[in-house]
């Protein structure tokens, strides 16, 4: 099964320790393409670290995705920095694959996760609970196996787990997502007549 795991440590160094930790040993629970590490200095200031894969090219898809994770948990939910920070992760990865964003391109907001994705509001609201100002964590999408072994490592190293479940259908979304480019809209609600389906994104 596909997790959104996050591991929340009480101190600024500790997730990414855990992360270089998890790559050095070729630990199968997290890629580095597929995961960020922030540190968040005060309630509306972080620190974020994207990996970007070069070669793969996919940084500007996942610098979306974490944005607009990271707008929805840690920032003033739903409101003016929602679209900032998704933006701000989008450049940062964007000036390492493909120059600049295009005019006119758009990031999912924080909505996004809730309304297209569907990932449960009360573990939107514990994310934004255990990651407090002074605190870090590691955020990653992965399959895991043995979800319990995670949360064994997760507290070995002096962090708390939280996750949710991705179905297939969410799954979906999420590489819709990455595979969309910046200046397509995500979602498609208004395209569709009052006779059609909605599009899961």
């Amino acid at each position: 099964m596909n997790e959104l795991i996050v591991v929340g440590f009480k101190d600024r160094y500790r997730a990414a320790h855990l992360f270089c930790e998890l790559w050095r040993s070729g630990n199968g629970w997290i890629e580095p393409e597929h995961a960020v590490t922030v540190v968040r200095k005060s309630p509306d200031d972080l620190l974020v670290q994207l990996f970007v894969n070069l070669g793969a090219g996919s940084g500007e898809g996942w610098g979306r995705l974490w944005g607009a994770f990271i707008s929805a948990t840690l920032l003033s939910p739903f409101g003016g920095e929602v679209g900032g920070a998704a933006r701000a992760v989008t450049d940062a990865s964007n000036g390492l694959t493909a120059g600049p964003l295009a005019e006119g391109a758009k990031s999912p907001g924080g909505k996004w996760w809730l309304e297209e994705v569907g990932i449960p509001g009360d573990f939107i609201r514990d994310v934004g609970a255990l990651v407090r100002p002074g605190d870090s964590a590691v955020f990653t999408i992965t399959k895991v196996s043995d979800l319990q072994a995670v949360s064994e490592q997760a507290h070995d190293s002096g962090g708390a787990l939280l996750h949710t479940s991705l179905n297939p259908d969410q799954m979906r979304c999420v590489q819709h997502m990455l595979a969309t480019p910046p200046g397509e809209r995500q979602g498609a609600a208004e395209d569709t007549s009052p006779n059609e389906a909605r599009p899961l994104c």
